[in-house]
């Protein structure tokens, strides 16, 4: 069956982020629209909003091309320090839909020992990644070690903006082999 009903936006959600949405800050993620028919050859253009421009703003519209029900667009995401709810809404042929995600703080994603062996009292360095850009007064890293022959400082800030930091790890001559474990978290 053919339909002569004017296109309209169906859903509205970020790519290849399974539900409930949520996405680090900083990033820059890609929504899709889905509208319910094909526009007409010359195209569309669809109205958006956002709930909280500041940290996820979108175009005033976006372009469906021609004979197409499906088109994609990039948002660039502010950081947060917080978990940050965002609701952007699509407005075609006076229909709307909306797509609701979470935009989340940069956390820690990894950490890596370099060396991973060293002889006492010779300094190493433990390098963190984040999952996105460090908001606004930076991520503040608390860290320890189980073994006093492996120095660490007690809190260490990964700047604003950044996606990574080295800390330095100082340690201790001993008289035999020892292992110590380091621990971060943000």
């Amino acid at each position: 069956t053919v339909s002569s009903a004017p296109p309209t936006p169906v859903s509205l959600a970020l790519e290849g982020v399974d539900a409930p949405q949520a996405v680090t800050g900083g990033t820059n993620p890609f929504v899709a629209l889905q509208l319910t028919a094909g526009v007409p050859a010359g195209g569309a253009a669809v109205t958006l909003t956002s709930s909280n421009p500041a940290v996820a703003p979108v175009p005033a519209t976006v372009t469906v091309p021609g004979t197409h029900a499906w088109t994609d667009f990039p948002i660039a995401l502010g950081t947060v320090t917080a978990p940050t709810p965002v609701t952007l809404t699509a407005t075609l042929n006076g229909v709307s839909t909306s797509g609701t995600f979470t935009v989340l703080p940069a956390g820690l994603k990894s950490l890596q020992l370099t060396p991973a062996a060293v002889s006492g009292g010779t300094p190493a360095t433990a390098w963190v990644d984040l999952q996105g850009p460090a908001p606004a007064g930076g991520v503040v890293l608390s860290l320890s070690s189980d073994n006093p022959a492996a120095g660490v400082p007690a809190t260490f800030t990964v700047p604003a903006g950044s996606w990574s930091a080295s800390i330095p790890v100082t340690t201790a001559a001993v008289t035999a082999a020892a292992n110590a474990t380091i621990t971060v978290t943000a």
